[in-house]
């Protein structure tokens, strides 16, 4: 139960696992690309108060979990993160 966020009258654990794929995943993440890739992710993790507690940048595709402190829906994390 400590991993748990407590609200008025509810329990809960939000995590979300995303995926972006570059287009015709071509592979362009490897090198500065990818470490680039990995400060926004971070710097996007915590202007939003989000822990990111997986992840995984390979030559053409990104792995992502992340567990949310305050409730957000997940089309509003994915919007976030296309931005950038």
């Amino acid at each position: 139960m400590q991993n748990y966020k407590h609200g008025g009258h509810t329990i809960w654990d939000c995590k979300y696992h995303l995926v972006w794929v570059t287009k015709y995943r071509y592979p362009i993440l490897g090198g500065d690309v990818g470490l680039r890739c990995r400060e926004l992710l971070r710097e996007i993790a915590r202007s939003k108060e989000m822990i990111i507690y997986a992840g995984s940048i390979n030559r053409d595709h990104v792995h992502v979990g992340y567990h949310v402190i305050i409730f957000q829906k997940g089309a509003i994390l994915c919007s976030e993160h296309a931005r950038y």
